[in-house]
């Protein structure tokens, strides 16, 4: 800041600045309905974390989700009058200048020492998520609260999305602070076992499985999701346990939502190529169900089809093939690759 006077003030100088060392992510809780009806419960913290050395007590906190646009700044004009100009060490040394004493304020509520600023006015925070991890710090698992004291609030930055916390927070220096900001009791998925054609083999193995939803309002959702890490839990005995975490891109209204969990020992398959021509590949996909429920399963095949069979849709990765397993049964299907194409 480059300030100048012909005579001597008292003035109150409100002082913004782009602060460094903040970043923020969204992160997930999925519970699932302990009925397994294709109902769970989705819930998310906003967390943000502050590495820098100050902290920020009542101050108003914002954050945008999506990718800002930044360029350099400008370089501001140098006064034609002599400036001040500090120099850190270690250009001096340790000893060069009076000792400055600061005064340290209490933390809240007597858990320690750090050095704060009173009554910050507005933290906005624009970092991109990078990773689960935000600051190369260790996160735990979030866990929902019921229900949540304060909900941030969302708005509209142009094409961003600005989320707004309605009451004034403590940011402290080196930590991190988490707010509710999305809570979607009801939300409609499907467990689907999925499983890519270019992974399968002659020997059973288990089976990739997800949860698939749409986020619309029909299915329980309907709101702008930021990326962030994903929790899911499922009951058992009563109580929650962690059965799989994922991260979430960005998604908009109305786009299709993927949570994959892991593999399943329960549903099985295998693959193997029943006929080559010089034309096309025939192949058998066989699967096996333990579960005491029918099972929805699909193969994705990263090829051009001969023929699609009915209920083929194309998703990422490839043309996706359905197949109903029925309980404690089995299912198989047959596909055929084309490997000629000009003739």
């Amino acid at each position: 800041m480059v300030a100048t006077s012909d005579r001597p003030v008292t003035a109150t100088v409100q002082l913004t600045y782009l602060a460094q060392g903040f970043d923020w992510s969204a992160n997930y809780v999925a519970r699932m309905n302990p009925d397994d009806d294709g109902r769970m419960g989705l819930f998310a913290w906003l967390t943000i974390a502050n590495g820098g050395a100050q902290s920020f007590r009542d101050a108003r906190l914002q954050v945008v989700a999506g990718r800002p646009n930044k360029e350099e700044a400008a370089s501001q004009p140098v006064p034609s009058r002599a400036v001040l100009k500090l120099r850190c060490w270690p250009m001096d040394i340790t000893s060069t200048h009076p000792r400055s004493v600061f005064t340290r304020l209490p933390w809240p509520e007597g858990e320690g020492e750090e050095m704060m600023f009173e009554n910050a006015d507005n933290i906005v925070v624009t970092a991109r998520r990078r990773e689960r991890r935000i600051l190369n710090e260790p996160m735990a698992v979030p866990v929902a609260p019921a229900p949540a004291a304060m909900m941030a609030e969302q708005e509209e930055l142009g094409d961003l999305k600005l989320y707004r916390v309605p009451e004034r927070v403590t940011v402290a220096a080196q930590a991190q602070k988490q707010v509710a900001m999305i809570d979607r009791p009801d939300a409609a998925f499907d467990r689907v076992y999925s499983a890519g054609a270019d992974s399968g083999s002659g020997d059973y193995r288990p089976m990739p499985f997800l949860l698939r939803g749409r986020n619309s309002k029909a299915k329980g959702l309907g709101l702008p999701l930021p990326a962030g890490g994903v929790a899911i839990f499922e009951e058992v005995a009563g109580e929650p346990m962690l059965v799989g975490e994922t991260d979430l891109a960005d998604l908009a209204v109305d786009e299709q939502v993927e949570l994959p969990i892991g593999e399943s020992p329960d549903v099985q398959w295998r693959l193997t190529k029943v006929r080559e021509t010089r034309r096309r590949q025939d192949w058998l996909a066989e699967f096996t169900n333990a579960r005491a429920v029918p099972v929805q399963a699909e193969i994705i095949v990263p090829f051009d089809l001969v023929d699609r069979p009915p209920g083929t849709e194309r998703r990422r990765g490839g043309w996706a093939l359905p197949v109903t397993i029925a309980a404690n049964g089995t299912a198989s299907l047959h596909y055929s690759i084309r490997l000629d194409r000009g003739r």
